[in-house]
């Protein structure tokens, strides 16, 4: 009786009895064991990773491209210090670190502005009359890993509707670096 069979499992000597496949005369086929599964099922499951994956590993070689990130890379909204010293913008320098790193040392002019006290420093901000319409805004913090100046720029293009507002890569480090405090 030829057709295909079901796969049943001799659960008694740990033999497969028939895998799925076609027969030819007889039913009466020698059992896998389980090994033997086990290497057939490995066997399929490579050669199905390798179809899926050929397509792309192609792609690869023919079109090989450069890694786009690197410590130079800027984010969108970022701008390097000395492309900010090169021009002749003015420009309003909020730091958004804690009122403590503020006080330690800061850019000269730089506005205080932080997530912590942001209600009553933006008002301060404001009531200054430091920020102008069509006024560069550059939002600082410690280093490359802090995140609060993206966060403060994000807050001031978005709630604020101020937008011309960039982070300084490198932050307060790089500004110290290129001074030499």
């Amino acid at each position: 009786m030829c057709g295909i069979y079901a796969t049943v499992m001799s659960w008694k000597n740990a033999q497969i009895k028939s895998p799925l496949r076609f027969c030819s005369d007889s039913d009466n086929y020698p059992g896998l064991t389980v090994h033997a599964w086990f290497l057939i099922l490995c066997r399929e499951a490579g050669i199905l990773l390798v179809v899926a994956l050929l397509p792309t590993l192609l792609w690869a070689v023919v079109t090989p491209s450069p890694v786009r990130w690197s410590p130079h890379t800027l984010l969108p909204g970022e701008v390097q210090l000395d492309e900010l010293l090169k021009s002749q913008e003015q420009i309003l320098w909020i730091d958004a670190r804690s009122e403590e790193e503020y006080l330690q040392g800061h850019i000269p002019g730089a506005v205080l502005l932080n997530e912590e006290r942001w209600e009553a420093l933006f008002v301060e901000l404001m009531k200054s009359g430091k920020w102008e319409p069509g006024k560069k805004v550059v939002v600082y913090c410690s280093s490359l890993s802090c995140q609060s100046s993206h966060l403060v720029a994000e807050r001031l293009r978005k709630q604020s509707g101020i937008p011309n507002v960039f982070v300084l890569k490198g932050g307060w480090e790089a500004w110290k670096k290129h001074f030499g405090r």
